[in-house]
C-alpha cells in the first residue's frame, strides 16, 4: 500500500518535473532499488552480513537562478532492508537529508548539470526486534545529469 501511494504521489510531481526548464523553483521526485551490504554484531560478538535489496524514494526541490548556478535539497528513504541469517532477523534502515550546489549548462531543451554537497544521514540496525546502534553522520554527495 505505501509503495503505491508513493508511485501515486510522484506520478502527481510529473508535471513540476516537465516543465522545471529555465529559471526558478522547481519540485521532482525519484524512485527505485536501494542496496545494502553491511555487517551487524549480536550480543555474542558474532558478526552477521546484510545484503539485500529495498524499495528506495526521494523527494526534492530546489532553486535556478538565471545564471549557471542554483540550489536543491531533499529527503531520501533508502528502504528498510530485512533478511534472516541463521534464524535471526536482521534489518537495516536509512534515511536522509541532503542539500546541494548545483551547477548547469543550457542546450536547447536539455539541462546538464553537477552538484555537490552532503547528506545528513540515519541508520537503524536491528536483530530480532532488538535496536542495535543507530548511528548518524554527515557525507559528501555528488550527482551529474
Amino acid at each position: 500500500m505505501f509503495k503505491k501511494s508513493v508511485l501515486l504521489l510522484m506520478l502527481l510531481f510529473v508535471p513540476f518535473m516537465v516543465f522545471a526548464g529555465g529559471s526558478g523553483l522547481y519540485l521532482g521526485a525519484g524512485m527505485g532499488p536501494s542496496y545494502v551490504n553491511t555487517e551487524l554484531s549480536d550480543i555474542e560478538g558474532n558478526t552477521l552480513k546484510l545484503n539485500d535489496s529495498d524499495f528506495g524514494y526521494k523527494f526534492f526541490g530546489g532553486f535556478r537562478g538565471d545564471g549557471f548556478l542554483g540550489i536543491e535539497g531533499g529527503y531520501r528513504d533508502f528502504g528498510n532492508v530485512k533478511n534472516n541469517v541463521n534464524d535471526i532477523a536482521l534489518s537495516s534502515k536509512t534515511t536522509g537529508w541532503d542539500v546541494y550546489v548545483l551547477g548547469r549548462f543550457e542546450i536547447a531543451i536539455v539541462d546538464i548539470f553537477a552538484k555537490a554537497g552532503a547528506i545528513f544521514w540515519n541508520t537503524d540496525k536491528q536483530i530480532t526486534g532488538t535496536e542495535l546502534d543507530n548511528k548518524n553522520g554527515t557525507a559528501f554527495a555528488w550527482g551529474i545529469g
